[in-house]
């Protein structure tokens, strides 16, 4: 097993992460059946541990160090201390103070970059390598998984289907043992994204838009032609144009997704929609006299008020209006953020959920094509097939992203609602506090940009 054999390059955190959970269950506790599993779980764990020095060796040889290093992180999350792993990063045993310990020989330590002659075609080996070896390790897990079941240990063998998927994200056994299913159009989901599209459409379960008696004074001076306004639940919806119960409906949702996920109160919202660019203009100079450059775009989002300009297409101004109300939504609960890319995340997040699309995503400069998801994931696909992984320290700290940052946002916002949701009402707390997205994913999380990093894409590479 695992002869001659190379693993990806890359963060697989979550994979060692469930495979450290397997070698846990050997405790003076354990019944025979888990104590048997145990030492099936080591042996894996060993060998995988084994193959990724492997890799580590044939990556220095070429001067691909920095991929080396983190094959050799691996290994040592695998197996703590192991000892081919501390060798290749420079170490030795010692005895200081009369207790054997790991120091660092500098002479033999890894270099900290890559040599300046590793070619496009040695990487490339390697990518072709890393395909391979996931189809190979994912076929070991399931073995695992197999004997999890056999003994009767039903989390075990969740967990071990969990890794293979990590290393095997298109193997239909790992997924179906991992829990996953198919929707109604054959595509498989993830529990998580299960759960997910159940709470969608429990949250567009409002209730019933009624018309409202009056409207607020100043309508006369921006709706020449006159206006009518609709009530469901916390949310108003006045303007012109038509769908205000369906608008309505869409907003109300906004909250109770936005809500459940971060906290707080949802509070009263009144959305404002203009039918015209005429109507837009003037309530921009009515609502919000002397602010420059509102009139230019097609959104005004306020805590408790946002205006948006209706687009010709239905569905558009529906997308508008759920993107305002959640942008809205999360500077209730944030503050308006020095560096944007959580509210921009959240907002596209939940219009993808509400309307299938996620075409209003605001992003600096220009745009490459159509913003559906499954073309945002292919890009990011690419990004990191070409090893561009995407810095999240860069992301996280950036006050005009780009459509690419705009890109990893979204996937890492989502990561964060289905995987880590638990930690979202304090690291928005903490992040309206003072405004530091690192400090608030320490906060939160107990974890900074980089470690958060390695999480996220291994989440991402196996969905």
């Amino acid at each position: 097993m695992f002869k001659h054999v190379q693993l990806p390059l890359g963060s697989i955190t979550a994979v060692i992460a469930a495979a450290m959970m397997l070698a846990c269950v050997a405790t003076i506790h354990a019944s025979d059946e888990e104590a048997e599993f145990a030492k099936h779980a080591d042996k894996t764990r060993h060998a995988v541990a084994s193959a990724h020095v492997t890799l580590s060796k044939s990556a220095r040889k070429l001067g691909m160090n920095i991929a080396a290093r983190a094959e050799l992180d691996a290994a040592l999350e695998l197996m703590p201390e192991f000892d081919d792993a501390m060798s290749e990063l420079g170490y030795r045993r010692k005895k200081v103070d009369g207790q054997e310990q790991w120091v660092m020989d500098e002479r033999k330590a890894l270099p900290a970059g890559d040599a300046d002659n590793v070619t496009a075609a040695q990487r490339k080996r390697h990518i072709e390598s890393r395909d391979k070896m996931r189809k190979e390790a994912a076929t070991e897990f399931i073995k695992l998984a197999k004997t999890a079941q056999r003994l009767g240990l039903a989390p075990h063998s969740r967990a071990s289907f969990e890794v293979a998927l990590r290393y095997d994200a298109m193997n239909e056994e790992a997924r179906s043992g991992a829990g996953w299913q198919k929707d109604e159009q054959g595509v498989w989901i993830s529990p998580n994204e299960a759960a997910e599209r159940a709470a969608t459409a429990k949250a567009l379960e409002t209730p019933e838009a009624k018309a409202i008696d009056a409207l607020p004074d100043w309508c006369t001076r921006v709706f020449a032609q006159g206006a009518w306004g609709v009530k469901a639940g916390s949310v108003t919806v006045i303007g012109t144009g038509a769908g205000h119960n369906e608008l309505a409906k869409h907003a109300c949702a906004v909250q109770s997704l936005v809500t459940g996920l971060l906290g707080g109160e949802a509070g009263e919202l009144r959305v404002v929609v203009c039918a015209s660019k005429a109507d837009f203009i003037k309530y921009c100079e009515v609502r919000h006299p002397g602010t420059p450059g509102l009139t230019e775009g097609w959104m005004v989002v306020e805590s408790t008020e946002i205006g948006v300009l209706l687009a010709e297409a239905t569905e558009e101004s529906t997308e508008r209006v759920v993107y305002a109300a959640a942008l809205s939504q999360v500077r209730r609960r944030c503050g308006v953020a020095r560096h944007p890319w959580f509210e921009l995340g959240m907002a596209g997040n939940a219009t993808r959920r509400l309307t299938g699309r996620v075409g209003c995503v605001e992003v600096s400069g220009d745009t490459t094509g159509p913003k559906e998801p499954g073309r945002w994931k292919r890009e990011l696909r690419m990004l990191l097939d070409s090893g561009e992984e995407p810095d999240l320290g860069n992301v996280i700290a950036d006050r005009d992203p780009t459509e690419p940052r705009v890109i990893v946002a979204y996937f890492f916002v989502q990561y964060l609602c289905r995987e880590r949701a638990a930690g979202l009402p304090d690291f928005c707390a903490a992040l309206k506090s003072d405004g530091d997205s690192e400090g608030a994913l320490k906060q939160a999380w107990q974890s900074d940009a980089a470690a958060m990093q390695k999480a996220f894409l291994d989440w991402f590479n196996a969905g």
